[in-house]
């Protein structure tokens, strides 16, 4: 299966950092992959040349984010809706059809910008995070495609870019507006994730996820608040507030009541 080296070399010739995902998933084969994605087209092709059937994966950051849109998640309505508020549309760039039938809108950036998710189903993929690329095969069994592969990549809307340290910001119906810096949200990762999961991190740091079917311990957690954790396998990740809401079965971010909520839940259960 030449065709996925021939799509990571030429990618990784345009200055993208490659990382080899597990044939036909979204799940990168190395547990380390931000330490070992690489450009270099030597070591990509001695890779796929051990496993000719592995999907491609692309790394933001370095001047690259891409915008997720997710159908399923509500993704295109809410796209709508931010390029309403903004009263700007996205720019024409390079575009990708997943398998699933989403969208990933790929753009320039002057630096590296912070990875999130600025509405239910849009996540923008930059620093720390990475996007399947045609032509791998989603779990369904579809291919990933170029919808527009020579369009020159568009600069990012400036709309788009997180504000550093930002954090969610609870939206109250009535009575005072509270739970903005508690204590909570200082809780490092190595003490919160245990008494939320039950389960030990192990000497790398990592913990069999428990928002999915995970064998293989893919689930880092990070020593700091700031961090926090990410899951390698389901591409999910967060603050302690994050990783209560999943365990909850809500879908961050979490905003108003839902929110005091779950901070009322996590005072019970922390120290």
């Amino acid at each position: 299966m030449a065709v996925f080296m021939d799509a990571a070399v030429k990618l990784a010739a345009e200055g993208r950092r490659i990382v080899q995902l597990a044939p036909g998933t979204k799940r990168p084969m190395h547990r380390e992959w931000p330490k070992v994605a690489t450009s270099d087209i030597a070591v990509i092709e001695r890779l796929w040349a051990q496993t000719p059937t592995a999907n491609v994966g692309v790394v933001g950051g370095h001047g690259l984010a891409m915008v997720d849109v997710d159908v399923d998640a509500g993704g295109h309505d809410a796209l709508l809706h931010l390029e309403a508020d903004h009263g700007a549309w996205l720019p024409d760039t390079r575009m990708v059809r997943t398998g699933a039938g989403g969208r990933h809108f790929w753009f320039a950036t002057d630096g590296d910008v912070a990875s999130w998710n600025p509405g239910p189903g849009v996540e923008l993929r930059a620093v720390g995070r990475q996007c399947v690329a045609p032509p791998s095969i989603h779990p369904n069994g579809k291919a990933y495609e170029w919808m527009d592969a020579g369009v020159q990549l568009a600069p990012l809307p400036a709309w788009l870019v997180k504000r550093e340290r930002e954090r969610p910001v609870p939206e109250i119906s009535s009575g005072p507006v509270t739970g903005l810096a508690d204590p909570i949200l200082e809780i490092p990762p190595p003490v919160y994730v245990p008494a939320l999961t039950g389960r030990e991190p192990d000497r790398a740091g990592f913990i069999v996820c428990p928002l999915h079917a995970d064998t293989d311990p893919s689930l880092k957690v990070y020593d700091d608040a700031e961090r926090g954790w990410f899951c390698f396998g389901c591409e999910r990740g967060g603050t302690v507030i994050d990783m209560a809401a999943h365990l909850a079965g809500l879908s961050p971010p979490i905003r108003g009541r839902d929110f005091l909520a779950i901070l009322d839940y996590l005072r019970g259960r922390l120290p």
